[in-house]
């Protein structure tokens, strides 16, 4: 275990450790007391904090498993060399040709991988998602049956796969995040192997990547999935118009003007059925399936249609 890396990112420990000569660490004083700094080096301060952080049950985050070049994280300034198996692969799923892109994309499963790298890997995970969500059915075929056909690959190849795949969802060609615009039309395939204990190196790797972002993701890839739970205040009025959405304590619903532009124009255009409102904010905040709860107060029928009030809306996820 690297701790010094834990130590850092933990935000939650304020810069007064550096001063004082004992600490208290929030929520634990009651199972591990104190503790002392009194004239530790370095590497003992890092350690004793870790130490007692973790004998109380909070979930640090390690060091990452994997290091992927920024030529392969911006994916754009991969480097494509003539008469390469790999650079030729590539070069054909990028052509947005269909025909072009399925004997690429077939390819895949028969490299000799002692000779390929993770960054190579990596890449072609990349490819193969943007070549489903461009609507090539040999690559849709792949992901809807992701987990038989990533067991065609040997060895660690099918996790560094995974995790070009996943980090295709939240990041471009430049390795820039994606924000509310995802690629999200497998991202339910993806999360389904989520609790696998064979990919749970990849799923490790994209929540340290997605970390810093986690305040526009309802949910990150979990071994114990998460759940976004929505609450839903109703007017019952006729029609009935909801008064608030709230996730985490944190009010959804924006003002928006006639003359700007509407993110959630989908939810003020026109009224929603109460039993199609759950598959719209999956769709709309990214959320895959099974990963959002809504609690409606008051209990309405699902036959019920709701709408916004005049210049509200639903905006993107903040949590």
């Amino acid at each position: 275990m690297h701790k010094h890396a834990h130590f850092l990112s933990l935000e939650s420990i304020s810069c007064q450790l550096f001063f004082d000569t004992s600490i208290e660490v929030p929520g634990v004083l009651k199972t591990t007391g104190y503790v002392s700094l009194a004239d530790l080096p370095p590497e003992e301060f890092a350690d004793r904090i870790i130490d007692k952080l973790i004998a109380s049950g909070i979930q640090l985050l390690s060091d990452p498993q994997f290091s992927y070049s920024d030529v392969a994280r911006a994916d754009v300034d991969f480097p494509i060399q003539t008469g390469d198996d790999v650079s030729e692969i590539i070069q054909a799923m990028r052509t947005y040709s269909w025909y072009t892109q399925r004997p690429a994309v077939e390819r895949v499963f028969s490299l000799n991988w002692s000779e390929r790298t993770p960054d190579e890997a990596f890449v072609l995970g990349r490819n193969i998602y943007q070549c489903a969500d461009g609507g090539e059915r040999r690559a849709q075929e792949i992901m809807n049956d992701l987990r038989r056909q990533l067991a065609k690959i040997p060895d660690e190849w099918p996790i560094h796969l995974l995790n070009g795949m996943f980090y295709e969802v939240y990041f471009n060609r430049e390795g820039k995040f994606r924000g509310s615009k995802l690629k999200n039309s497998f991202l339910a395939e993806l999360f389904a192997l989520e609790s696998v204990s064979r990919y749970e190196l990849s799923i490790n790797y994209i929540r340290q990547v997605l970390d810093p972002f986690r305040g526009s993701l309802g949910v990150l890839p979990s071994k114990i999935p998460e759940v976004l739970r929505v609450k839903v205040k109703l007017e019952t009025t006729d029609p009935p118009t909801i008064s608030s959405i709230e996730v985490s304590g944190k009010e959804q619903l924006i003002e928006v003007s006639e003359d700007e532009e509407d993110p959630g124009w989908r939810f003020a255009f026109r009224g929603i059925m109460l039993q199609d409102y759950p598959n719209e904010l999956m769709k709309y905040w990214n959320i895959p399936d099974g990963h959002l709860e809504i609690i409606y107060g008051p209990t309405l029928s699902e036959e019920t249609k709701l709408r916004l009030a005049k210049g509200k809306s639903v905006g993107p996820l903040k949590v």
